[in-house]
């Protein structure tokens, strides 16, 4: 009985000491889960962020392409005004020039 008695102690000390690795395993397998969610949560916020990105990119894009789309249609609208002013202007010079010859030639008739 006293090789019992003195298996004892080292027997619970074998038995504390397999507990406390246990315990330590636990903790490490817990501790290697949290850092699984971890990464997935900053490669989620990651993939997030990126998508944010690239969305404000095109949006950017877009409004870029819609401000010189807006700009060469203004300068196409007073190209298309300027052009029809010009016409009026060499129209209205015609007819006065057909008008001012017109008379002319009523003057020139009435000499006659």
């Amino acid at each position: 009985m006293s090789e019992q008695h003195s298996e004892s102690p080292k027997l619970l000390a074998a038995i504390a000491q397999a507990k406390n690795v246990e315990v330590i395993l636990k903790v490490v397998d817990e501790s290697l889960v949290r850092a699984a969610e971890a990464r997935k949560q900053r490669e989620k916020d990651n993939a997030e962020r990126r998508e944010k990105e690239e969305r404000d990119r095109r949006a950017e894009e877009f409004d870029r392409r819609e401000q010189q789309s807006a700009a060469e249609l203004a300068d196409r609208e007073e190209r298309v005004a300027e052009e029809i002013v010009r016409k009026e202007q060499e129209a209205t010079a015609r007819r006065l020039a057909v008008e001012s010859q017109t008379r002319s030639d009523r003057g020139l008739d009435l000499v006659f």
